[in-house]
């Protein structure tokens, strides 16, 4: 166990929510959700609320592979609030997109476009060309739901401008 021979530390918990990357890869979602858990012990041991905030997010994110909505976003809240609390605005906004899908996937198109406005206005705020063209892509998503193409053609249009313009893809 490394963690005996080196000690626990907030990059082995890093670490960990690393590796369940891999697990979830091949659908060990089980595996996935103990190297958070293990992860989440050493980060709560060492007081680190940065990442608390992101083994939340890794947690949510799990979940939300799952199609288990209600477990998702209830970590993903836990994220936000952190991050929101220590000003990681980048952290944030990424937790606001994880949100905004599940209510998408859940169906509620109406709660997952006001969470996807909320961080596409963070995005603009930081100059995150990256979000905001991720969030673009997003509003065309429930643009399409509501039937409204127009609409979602100005922001896939939108997006594909900002990404050339940026070098993006």
């Amino acid at each position: 166990n490394i963690s005996k021979r080196i000690g626990q530390s907030s990059e082995l918990a890093l670490t960990l929510n690393s590796y369940s990357g891999f697990f979830l890869t091949f659908s060990f979602f089980k595996k996935a959700l103990s190297c958070n858990k293990k992860a989440m012990e050493i980060q709560k041991k060492l007081k680190n609320q940065w990442g608390i905030a992101r083994t939340h997010q890794t947690i949510g994110f799990i979940y939300q592979y799952q199609a288990e909505y209600d477990k998702s976003i209830e970590s993903l809240s836990k994220s936000i609030e952190i991050f929101e609390k220590i000003g990681d605005l980048r952290e944030l906004g990424i937790s606001l997109y994880l949100l905004s899908q599940n209510y998408y996937y859940a169906g509620d198109y109406k709660k997952s476009s006001e969470i996807n406005t909320r961080y596409m206005e963070l995005f603009n705020q930081t100059k995150d060309n990256y979000g905001i063209s991720g969030s673009l892509a997003g509003l065309a998503k429930m643009a399409i739901e509501k039937g409204s193409l127009d609409e979602a053609e100005g922001f896939i249009q939108t997006g594909l401008e900002l990404s050339e313009e940026n070098q993006l893809w």
